[in-house]
């Protein structure tokens, strides 16, 4: 029934299918081509297979599973066009019935998700229901929570924290914050390769997402891989153009550019930039497809680098490494992302790790026998 009502959406030449991609482009702000590149990569992989090998995998040795509580809470963000499909469909795989509070911002794919489980399965569509109204309205906030048994929040820090607050005390809780991607790129790595799969993992949801890359760090010839970086993202703003970018952030965008040319070399183009900066502290960019490099002298020196950003960095993208087990065993405490090769930062699997805990935290409970 899942994978019906995610290829239902995911179809190019069915009718639900047009309609989210016009209707996803105008909830976001995103292009249209980026839309539909957003929903092949992300429900595209979600198909019978993959779902029912990942709700086939969680065991733990002598424990049966206990049943599924009688609701699911989910509290949706707004800044990733598709985030919807995984944060609403792994609960139901799971056997929750799902309440799902989408962001007053963007409730678009969370609606279509209605439509298509409609058309999939009644019995699976009567367990899932979707509300949208403002932040502000704390009591339909705390009357959604208090009835779930299970909670899944994404949003910013303070949010996340908010509904945690809020949740009942007997409640599973899982929270997804604030996050980011990095990348790094050994001096052994194919510049050409590893700059064109840069560019699509800055381009994707135009550089909004909680996997997107604002900092590469390279271990050689930094200007010259900054440079092909932009001409890469200057192929990409023709095949995937950049939507519309909010005013209140142009400015951001325009202090963000200006001090990388201060710094070093800043090569931009309409819609995109990369600096380079040989050294210096990481500059978080606005999004929309700004890139920050610099220089570091090899692997050994980026733990360090990487350090103050904590729990906040959800994925490295990589090239160049010849032993990522040791790589990842290099990183520092409190630091857990994903890692992947470069092009693939913005396109987890269906099984990858969030804020390094399975997909099926808070939803499974065990029997012990």
């Amino acid at each position: 029934w899942l994978a019906t009502a995610f290829a239902h959406i995911a179809r190019a030449d069915s009718e639900l299918g047009r309609e989210a991609v016009q209707v996803l482009a105008a909830s976001s702000g995103l292009s249209e081509p980026m839309v539909r590149w957003a929903i092949d990569t992300t429900l595209g992989p979600l198909t019978f297979e993959a779902l029912h090998a990942l709700e086939r995998a969680p065991t733990l040795a002598g424990c049966v599973r206990a049943r599924p509580g009688k609701l699911c809470a989910v509290v949706l963000a707004g800044n990733v066009v598709t985030g919807a499909a995984r944060a609403i469909g792994y609960p139901l795989l799971f056997g929750w019935p799902v309440l799902a509070k989408a962001s007053s911002g963007d409730d678009a794919l969370a609606r279509l998700m209605e439509a298509a489980l409609a058309e999939s399965d009644p019995e699976l569509a009567d367990a899932y229901r979707v509300v949208t109204y403002a932040s502000q309205h704390e009591a339909l906030t705390t009357l959604l929570l208090q009835q779930a048994d299970a909670v899944i929040a994404y949003g910013s820090d303070q949010s996340v924290n908010t509904i945690r607050a809020q949740a009942g005390a007997t409640a599973s809780f899982v929270g997804h914050g604030h996050g980011l991607g990095v990348a790094f790129v050994g001096r052994e790595a194919d510049y050409e390769a590893a700059a064109h799969a840069l560019a699509l993992d800055v381009a994707a949801y135009d550089q909004r997402g909680c996997l997107s890359p604002h900092v590469a760090w390279v271990e050689r010839d930094g200007a010259d891989f900054a440079s092909l970086v932009q001409r890469e993202l200057a192929q990409l703003a023709v095949t995937l153009p950049r939507g519309r970018m909010p005013y209140d952030l142009a400015g951001a965008q325009l202090s963000w550019r200006g001090v990388g040319a201060m710094r070093g070399q800043l090569f931009e183009g309409d819609g995109y930039a990369v600096s380079f900066e040989q050294e210096g502290p990481i500059r978080v960019s606005p999004g929309y497809r700004n890139l920050q490099v610099l220089a570091v002298d090899d692997a050994s020196a980026l733990p360090a680098r990487l350090s103050p950003l904590g729990v906040h960095l959800k994925t490295i993208g990589v090239a160049g490494v010849r032993d990522v087990t040791t790589f990842a065993r290099s990183l520092p405490a409190g630091v857990a992302p994903r890692i992947c090769e470069l092009g693939e930062m913005q396109i987890p699997q269906p099984e990858a790790l969030h804020d390094a805990l399975p997909p099926w935290e808070g939803l499974l409970r065990w029997i012990q026998v």
